[in-house]
């Protein structure tokens, strides 16, 4: 039988390594079956065929990595804002009032800003032609399905429980899209 050369036997052992890390989940060992094939090359199967040695492999021994997340410092102080804020502005940063929006493909945003920060458990809610357009933390809506036309937009800040705290004044803008025939 003619000997393997020293990349088959690399080959081999990164095989018999793979093959011994994939059963290495299973609690109890395994058996691997192993024969040399016509060219001299190996070949690995979990099932039993002709003419094939088996091979047992234990299972192999591993480690926790994962950090302890358990701390024993003191919890962080509450914030000190207070229970109620009152927010001083509350506005539609962009687009601007009387804005035209230029070849959309009916894509867009809406931001908005707040003095003070949102606070928490409380959430900014758009309204795009009287419509509830969603909730969020975040200060930039992005949209879709923005047709040609007139648009006015309306940002409120609602506590968790949906009750309205501020209401911004109203923006309107326009989107216009080309046609084939304009």
């Amino acid at each position: 039988m003619k000997r393997a050369s020293f990349p088959s036997t690399l080959i081999i052992w990164f095989i018999v390594a793979t093959l011994q890390l994939s059963v290495a989940t299973t609690a109890v060992g395994e058996t691997v079956y192993k024969k040399v094939g016509e060219n001299g090359s190996l070949i690995f199967s979990d099932e039993p065929f002709e003419g094939a040695e088996a091979i047992d492999i234990q299972p192999v021994s591993t480690i926790n990595l994962h950090v302890n997340t358990t701390s024993t410092a003191p919890p962080p102080a509450p914030r000190s804002r207070p229970e109620t804020i009152t927010y001083e502005t509350l506005q539609v940063t962009s687009p601007l009032h009387d804005s035209t929006l230029l070849n959309t493909a009916g894509v867009g945003a809406v931001n908005v800003s707040s003095t003070p920060n949102l606070g928490d458990h409380h959430l900014y809610r758009l309204l795009l032609n009287g419509e509830n357009k969603g909730t969020q933390t975040k200060a930039s809506f992005p949209l879709t399905g923005l047709n040609r036309g007139a648009y006015t937009a309306v940002v409120q800040i609602v506590k968790g429980s949906g009750e309205v705290i501020k209401v911004s004044s109203p923006v309107t803008f326009y989107v216009r899209q080309h046609s084939i025939r304009h």
